[in-house]
C-alpha cells in the first residue's frame, strides 16, 4: 500500500513538473543594434533591429522605436534586407519615434544557416540617427506586439534588449546643419503594388520606402493617372502603404520621395492589367484631331468637285 502510495505520489509530482515546464511561454527577443564606439555630435549614426524567434514562428508584428532624450533625431529609415516582406506600416519618422508593422507571409522562425547551430536572427529595419548633442542616449520600443503563425494570430511574449548610444563632443567632424544646406543627392525610393488580406483590408495598394542618409526624407506624394508622365496636379501627399482609387489596377501609379532639402526621387509603376490601345487620353486624342481633318479635307474635295 506504501508503495502505490508512493508512486501515485511520485506520478502526481511528476505531472505537475511537466505541466509547468509545458506551460512556459516561449519568448522572442528583439535586439537593438548600433555603434560600439562613442559617436562625435554632427555625425549619423545607424540603430537595427533584430528579431531572434525561440522556437516559435512570427507571422506579424508591429511597434515603436523611441531614443529617450532628444539628443539625436532620425534621418532616414531603411528596410533593406529585412524579414518582413509586406509592410503594413514601413518604417516611418513621427513625432513619437520611428512607427513600423508589417507581416511575414509563411511565418519566421530565424535565419538558418549552414554554419549555424541554430536559427540565427533576421534583421527587421534600420534608422539612421543624427547626433546633436553631447551625453548618454538609449534606445528601445514601444508598443511592441508579436503575432504568432497559428493561424489564431496568437500574441506571443517578447524581450527587447535596448541599446544605449554614448555621444560626445565634436571632433572636426562637419556640422549636420552644413551637411544638409550642401545636400544634392536625391533619396533613394522602392514602391510595388500589393494586395494582402492583412494589409488595408486586401483592398489594391501601392507600398513603398525612402532612404535620405544626408537631410532625411520629408515626406512622399502618389499620383494615379492614365498616362505615365504624371501632371503637377495630379500629386498627392501620401503615407505607405496607399490605398488606391483605380482599385482595376488599368492606372500608371507614381511615387514621389522628396527630402529636407527639396531632392526628389521618383518610380513610376505601370497597370497590372493590359489595356486596350483606345484606353490612352493621347491616343483617344490623336484619333478625334485625325477624324476632323479627315472630315475637313473631304468637305473640301466635295467643293471641287462641285
Amino acid at each position: 500500500m506504501k508503495f502505490f502510495i508512493l508512486r501515485l505520489g511520485f506520478s502526481i509530482a511528476l505531472g505537475f513538473i511537466a505541466l509547468a515546464m509545458g506551460g512556459v511561454a516561449k519568448a522572442a527577443t528583439i535586439n537593438l543594434i548600433g555603434p560600439a564606439r562613442s559617436v562625435p555630435v554632427g555625425s549619423t549614426f545607424t540603430v537595427s533591429a533584430e528579431l531572434k524567434p525561440d522556437e516559435v514562428v512570427i507571422n506579424a508584428l508591429e511597434g515603436t522605436l523611441e531614443a529617450d532624450t532628444d539628443r539625436v533625431v532620425p534621418r532616414a529609415t531603411s528596410g533593406a534586407n529585412s524579414i518582413i516582406t509586406w509592410w503594413v506600416t514601413a518604417p516611418v519618422i513621427q513625432k513619437r519615434g520611428v512607427v513600423f508593422s508589417g507581416i511575414i507571409p509563411g511565418g519566421f522562425q530565424g535565419v538558418f544557416s549552414p554554419y549555424a547551430k541554430e536559427p540565427e536572427p533576421g534583421k527587421m529595419f534600420s534608422v539612421d540617427f543624427e547626433a546633436r548633442e553631447p551625453g548618454s542616449v538609449t534606445f528601445s520600443l514601444s508598443k511592441v506586439s508579436l503575432l504568432s503563425h497559428d493561424g489564431k494570430a496568437t500574441v506571443l511574449p517578447v524581450t527587447v534588449v535596448p541599446l544605449t548610444v554614448n555621444i560626445i563632443e565634436s571632433q572636426g567632424v562637419a556640422p549636420a546643419a552644413l551637411l544638409r544646406v550642401s545636400d544634392t543627392t536625391p533619396p533613394s525610393l522602392v514602391a510595388e503594388r500589393a494586395e494582402h488580406p492583412m494589409v488595408a483590408g486586401g483592398v489594391k495598394t501601392v507600398v513603398f520606402m525612402g532612404r535620405d542618409t544626408q537631410s532625411g526624407v520629408e515626406y512622399y506624394e502618389v499620383a494615379e493617372t492614365r498616362e505615365s508622365d504624371a501632371k503637377p496636379g495630379a500629386w498627392k501627399r501620401a503615407t505607405s502603404p496607399y490605398i488606391l482609387r483605380d482599385q482595376l489596377a488599368r492606372h500608371f501609379v507614381a511615387v514621389r520621395a522628396v527630402d529636407s532639402a527639396g531632392n526628389r526621387a521618383m518610380v513610376t509603376l505601370p497597370p497590372s492589367v493590359n489595356l486596350s490601345p483606345f484606353y490612352s487620353v493621347r491616343i483617344w486624342s490623336i484619333l478625334v484631331v485625325s477624324g476632323v481633318a479627315l472630315l475637313f479635307v473631304f468637305g473640301i474635295r466635295r467643293r471641287i468637285k462641285k
